[in-house]
């Protein structure tokens, strides 16, 4: 006879068995679930720090756009530009009240005043600029000498409408748009080079951000036989006529927000207007078609001012005197800043909250070499806001706050920069010019280097290399 009990016992032993094995495959497949869900939340908050580690060049071939978008989206929060510590409403006011200077009581106040300790270690000799916007900056285009006779403009008569020809449509390569656009200036005027030729002079480094219009005119200047160009802020569109209806096609900076991003700098080649539609002609290496695109004036205008209206023209050095003519104030950098310095007072004063007019202002002073009055408006523009790419193409700010000695502000916006991206050298530049008046002097060659292993070609940067390594070994 069969123990009852014994079976029972065996029977129990099985069940609890598959009821353990059960638990535990259940145990398994749970913990399972929760790290392929741990992987994919982890994967989707890494995957933007990944797209932004990649070179952006290949981010744009290979990630796709609602990726991109997501990982800008993603980051905005770290990509702010820095307000000012220091700020004074009454200093900003005082530029926009018809006086060229701060008045004695708002002197009193300007934020750069308890800097004088450190402003008296700027190096003795001469600061030089990576940008358009100080005359007194090397590296500065090589403009004509000045004509003998005084450019005297006067209002002439245009036709209503006056498109040129003789164009060939260039398509940028990858974040080429100003060697692209230079080309087309230059294919205009018989130049058989192409925008991968101009690129590897503007920008040795593909992923460089920028190409100033400074850039733009040294290497039409110093580097295509037969032609020379000249850069300046404060166009206007009756300029723009004169020189279009005269034969001189005009490259101009403007704002850009293409579909799927957001602010960003961008050149574009004036070749036409129209009175009567209010409209500009222009050829586009990103959006064009084969054929010229036309904005409105007002839009055209509106986005022209985000870069002060820069104008980059190209001509053959025996049309100067013409060229000069046509240009009138804009032909010298002082009657240039002159003019753009009260178009912008302007603007600030009909639009307050106009970030770009007061960036504008500060330029003009940072040009005309008043540098307190500069940093005061470009205070303003901070407060007011400006896009996070601002200080990729312009950098005005560096070179004023550097000026008058406050270094803290210098290096908030170069970490700002670096933040958001690694390829625009002027950031290292302006750092290192920080560190050189500081006294510490292997940083500054660290960053200098820096500056020059983005852009080989930068000669701020050697020459500030060679007087830092001088200054070290003197030490």
């Amino acid at each position: 006879m069969e123990d009852w009990s014994s079976r029972s016992v065996y029977t129990f032993r099985r069940r609890r068995k598959r009821y353990y094995r059960s638990s535990y495959l259940s145990a398994l497949v749970g913990w399972f679930l929760v790290g392929v869900v741990g992987m994919c939340i982890l994967a989707v908050l890494a995957m933007p720090l990944v797209i932004h580690s990649l070179p952006p060049r290949y981010v744009e071939r290979f990630v796709p756009g609602p990726l991109r978008i997501f990982a800008a989206n993603y980051r905005r929060d770290f990509v702010v530009l820095p307000t000012p510590e220091v700020t004074s409403e009454q200093q900003a006011i005082s530029l926009l009240g018809g006086t060229d200077t701060l008045s004695p009581t708002s002197v009193e106040n300007v934020p750069v005043a308890t800097a004088t300790e450190e402003a008296d270690q700027v190096p003795t000799y001469t600061p030089v600029l990576a940008d358009t916007s100080t005359p007194a900056a090397p590296p500065t285009p090589t403009p004509p000498p000045p004509p003998t006779f005084t450019p005297s403009p006067t209002v002439e008569w245009l036709p209503s409408s006056h498109i040129l020809s003789g164009f060939t449509q260039v398509y940028q390569t990858w974040n080429n748009c100003g060697p692209a656009t230079l080309t087309m200036g230059l294919m205009y005027w018989g130049w058989d080079g192409t925008q991968a030729l101009a690129a590897s002079y503007l920008k040795p480094d593909p992923e460089d951000k920028n190409v100033s219009p400074y850039q733009m005119a040294d290497f039409v200047t110093e580097q295509v036989d037969g032609l020379v160009a000249v850069y300046r802020i404060g166009g206007d569109i009756e300029f723009l006529k004169r020189m279009v209806y005269h034969g001189y096609p005009v490259l101009v900076e403007t704002g850009y927000e293409p579909d799927g991003y957001d602010w960003m700098g961008h050149y574009r080649l004036v070749m036409g207007y129209d009175d009567v539609e209010r409209l500009i002609y222009v050829y586009d290496s990103f959006l064009g078609r084969g054929q010229a695109m036309t904005d409105s004036y007002d839009e055209f205008d509106r986005v022209w001012q985000h870069f002060n209206r820069t104008v980059v023209v190209i001509y053959p050095p025996e049309r100067e005197a013409e060229v000069a003519d046509l240009m009138g104030d804009l032909w010298t950098e002082e009657g240039a800043a002159s003019r753009a310095l009260e178009v912008a007072r302007r603007e600030a004063a009909e639009s307050p909250q106009n970030g770009f007019a007061w960036f504008n202002l500060g330029t003009a002073f940072t040009m005309l070499g008043r540098y307190e009055e500069a940093a005061v408006a470009y205070d303003e523009a901070r407060l007011q806001g400006l896009p996070w790419r601002m200080l990729w193409y312009q950098f005005g700010p560096f070179e004023a706050y550097y000026q008058v000695g406050r270094y803290d502000d210098v290096l908030a916006l170069a970490a700002a920069n670096e933040n958001t991206t690694p390829y625009v050298e002027e950031t290292y530049y302006y750092r290192g010019l920080v560190y050189l008046a500081q006294g510490q002097y292997d940083d500054a060659i660290a960053q200098f280097n820096l500056a020059l292993r983005h852009n080989r070609n930068f000669q701020a940067a050697q020459r500030a290399l060679e007087e830092a390594q001088s200054m070290a070994a003197a030490q």
